[in-house]
């Protein structure tokens, strides 16, 4: 399996076409967006993080968002994971934890502060594995479609990974836009 970190601005129309198809393989309900565009709620990633095999078939996928968020006053430069994707057919390989490393080191390279990202409970054992950590007690804030301020549902879990900081600031967590 090759990993690579892709630049959203040297990442082809070819690629892109390529990532869209597993994401559309991955996830049937979100056909209608992933058939369009590689972006979630309007966020677009700034590097792409993917797994091909021997034969280019793209499969995996991380896409990771390049954003201030604010905890309190203070701002934070966070690597937004979005898009994570394991071929069905590749799954059970171990992709998920090579993806999520290659993500890590590319935060890393550009000095983000931490990673950041938003599941539900299922996946949580799966982020865990991959030294995610659950972040209890804060609220998160975003806006939603219309620009309204809305708070996360209870249902959409926050994790953070370290990367630049090493522990993360107590308070609500203000996304600063939409989520990812």
């Amino acid at each position: 399996m090759r990993y690579s970190v892709i630049a959203e601005a040297d990442l082809d129309a070819a690629l892109d076409s390529r990532i869209r198809r597993m994401l559309c393989d991955c996830f049937p309900d979100a056909v209608g967006s992933f058939s369009q565009s590689r972006s979630w709620h309007g966020s677009f990633p700034c590097w792409s993080v993917i797994a091909e095999d021997e034969h280019a078939n793209i499969c995996g996928h991380v896409g990771i968002v390049d954003r201030v968020i604010r905890i309190g006053l203070v701002e934070y430069r966070v690597g937004g994971i979005q898009n994570v994707a394991v071929a069905p057919q590749c799954r059970g390989m171990g992709l998920s934890a090579g993806l999520m490393e290659q993500a890590r080191h590319a935060m890393m390279v550009n000095h983000l502060d931490a990673g950041l990202l938003f599941c539900n409970e299922p996946l949580v054992k799966v982020y865990k594995r991959c030294e995610w950590r659950l972040l209890e007690g804060a609220k998160v804030n975003c806006l939603d479609e219309s620009g309204r301020a809305v708070t996360l549902p209870k249902g959409s879990l926050a994790m953070w990974l370290p990367v630049g900081k090493e522990q993360w600031p107590v308070g609500d967590i203000d996304l600063c836009g939409s989520d990812w």
